[in-house]
């Protein structure tokens, strides 16, 4: 489980994953969220304080929000989300200083978009199937991997 911080934004983070990764991510925050998994780090960092928390539910509920635009149907895990919120006073999470930890897989990579850009010239090298953006953007460093 790991959340695929792409951009310090929740609102514009799930705009960047493709269509695989959207789906995994909704999935994973919730679990997070809900502290199924409360050894997990993506969990302990979930909860470790309000503002990382309040992060990723934001994250979650415009993962959703991008769902429901690239799909044109709603998530499973769309409602159980959206009754999560703690109050109703939700402040400006993109400007919310948010301690980020590079997860052990990450390598050699600085950041999550390196490792995509990395593993999506791989797939498409190895000729698997490619990564997919129905109806979004492709972001910018996915463009850079593609032939």
């Amino acid at each position: 489980m790991n959340i695929m911080y792409l951009d310090p934004d929740p609102v514009v983070c799930p705009t960047l994953l493709c269509d695989q990764h959207l789906l995994a991510q909704i999935n994973e925050a919730r679990l997070a969220l809900e502290g199924k998994w409360p050894n997990h780090p993506v969990t302990k960092w979930a909860w470790k304080n309000r503002s990382h928390w309040l992060w990723l539910w934001c994250f979650a509920v415009n993962c959703c929000i991008e769902y429901a635009k690239r799909f044109g149907k709603c998530h499973a895990s769309t409602d159980r989300i959206m009754s999560m919120i703690v109050d109703d006073r939700v402040e400006d999470l993109s400007k919310t200083e948010v301690e980020i930890e590079c997860p052990s897989w990450h390598g050699d990579y600085p950041d999550y978009a390196s490792y995509l850009r990395a593993r999506h010239a791989e797939w498409i090298r190895d000729g698997k199937r490619p990564a997919k953006w129905t109806g979004g953007r492709v972001p910018q460093w996915a463009q850079e991997a593609s032939p």
